[in-house]
């Protein structure tokens, strides 16, 4: 390879990167957000909707930024469809074991998603820093 090769693929890789850390850290403050909101009761129009996308979003990112995919679209895809299986997996285990207390599921959920992608950001401003 030669040199300006060698140094595009580094500036798209520290892009990727930096892109990475933006979606974890967004993604954790927004899973927190959720929790404190659903689990403090705290009733207002866009409680829904940072739910939803929380749920799905969050816990799915959190399952899959550890993998490294190049491709921004599946990654997406990837994260969204293992967001949504872990959304179904919980409801349905929450419910043949008798536990179906929606808030406090979605809350639990919601934090370790959290914890999770903080874990991720934390690991990718690590990387960042590292030469």
């Amino acid at each position: 390879m030669t040199d300006d090769v060698m140094v595009a693929d580094e500036r798209l890789a520290r892009t990727a990167r930096t892109i990475r850390l933006a979606v974890s850290g967004a993604l954790t403050v927004l899973c927190a957000l959720s929790a404190v909101v659903t689990l403090a009761d705290i009733h207002t129009p866009l409680r829904s909707g940072i739910t939803v996308v929380s749920l799905i979003v969050g816990t799915g990112w959190a399952a899959t930024c550890w993998i490294d995919l190049k491709d921004a679209a599946f990654a997406a895809t990837v994260t969204l469809a293992t967001g949504f299986s872990i959304v179904c997996f919980t409801a349905l285990l929450f419910l043949e074991i008798h536990w179906w207390h929606p808030v406090a599921s979605i809350g639990t959920l919601l934090i370790v998603a959290a914890v999770v992608n903080g874990a991720a950001t934390a690991r990718e401003a690590l990387r960042r820093v590292a030469p």
